[in-house]
């Protein structure tokens, strides 16, 4: 297996938190204060190795835990997280059932968009 090919799921476990941020890549390296915008590039691309002090600094600055970068493991909501889910799993339980479907509707589409755009491992 190619070296660019195992650095995929770090590279897109990056993006994901760099998106998820709502940064830019320049906004991200500005944060981590290690690597240029274009180094961030590289690394979400898989052409440049991160070394764990790179890392680590990467998700200081996204404020996620580490092992969310390097770990193939699900992240865990945090409790804000798990808040708005129950307020929105609360506000949907009072909808229209025409209107629920709809939004379930749209919801499925998005899961499905998302999952196509996820890259394979």
């Amino acid at each position: 297996m190619s070296r660019s090919r195992r650095l995929q799921p770090i590279a897109a476990r990056v993006r994901a938190a760099r998106q998820a941020a709502g940064l830019s890549q320049a906004e991200l390296a500005e944060r981590a204060g290690r690597l240029t915008g274009t180094e961030i590039a590289n690394v979400e691309a898989g052409r440049r190795v991160p070394t764990l002090a790179v890392l680590a600094d990467l998700a200081r600055a996204l404020d996620v835990p580490l092992a969310a970068l390097v770990e193939d493991t699900p992240p865990q909501l945090a409790e804000d997280d798990d808040r708005a889910l129950r307020a929105l799993a609360e506000r949907l339980r009072s909808l229209d059932p025409k209107v629920l479907q709809r939004a379930l509707g749209l919801l499925q589409a998005l899961v499905r968009a998302a999952e196509e755009n996820e890259p394979q491992s």
